[in-house]
């Protein structure tokens, strides 16, 4: 969560980072061609001013494209920091959830929702855990393996979805909010259930 609150106290302070950032990194492919011979497939990153400023650091263009592809899918260069920041918050938080979850020695392999619902067998979690669950798998899903846009799976895993196949969800600040607390009230009942059985 301290990541979530550093990316929320960013966007106040520099509203514009992300699309400076996208600028930045859009400056360094475009010096491919002007590099010539001495093109080496490594190209230039410049520090926040652009190309008014020196030169931070050099990526290899393969490296840049896909470092492209994961900050700035569907054309979030044109959003604040306030949206794609809780997309990262959202991928480590279901990663830390999935971590503690194998670490009791619970496989995921048919999913983390399934294996922490089978889990609880006979002891159910209550619907809304579940359904807040079900949605924070979803949505990582989509953001991991299709750039944030809803897909016929997504429809399927979330019950009652406003949103339509090809439609971008969005991760808001208040989601991360509701899949901290689900995957916090998770791992309490585990530690508890743990706890119980020994």
């Amino acid at each position: 969560m301290l990541l979530h609150w550093l990316f929320q106290d960013l966007a106040v302070l520099h509203p514009d980072y992300v699309e400076n950032l996208w600028s930045r990194l859009a400056i360094a492919f475009d010096y491919e061609p002007l590099l010539g011979d001495e093109y080496d497939g490594m190209l230039p990153v410049y520090g926040p001013g652009g190309i008014e400023d020196q030169v931070e650091y050099f990526i290899h263009k393969t490296d840049l494209e896909v470092l492209w592809d994961q900050l700035f899918p569907h054309g979030l260069e044109r959003d604040s920091l306030s949206s794609v920041g809780p997309v990262l918050v959202l991928i480590q938080l279901h990663a830390a959830l999935e971590a503690y979850v194998e670490a009791l020695g619970i496989s995921v392999k048919g999913g983390l929702p399934a294996a922490i619902q089978n889990h609880f067998r006979g002891n159910s979690l209550p619907s809304d855990v579940v359904d807040v669950l079900r949605d924070f798998d979803a949505v990582r899903h989509i953001w991991i393996h299709n750039s944030g846009a809803v897909d016929e799976s997504f429809l399927r895993r979330v019950h009652a979805s406003q949103f339509e196949i090809g439609e971008l969800r969005k991760v808001s600040a208040r989601d991360i909010d509701r899949y901290a607390a689900t995957a916090y009230s998770i791992a309490q009942r585990l530690r508890a259930r743990g706890n119980a059985a020994a």
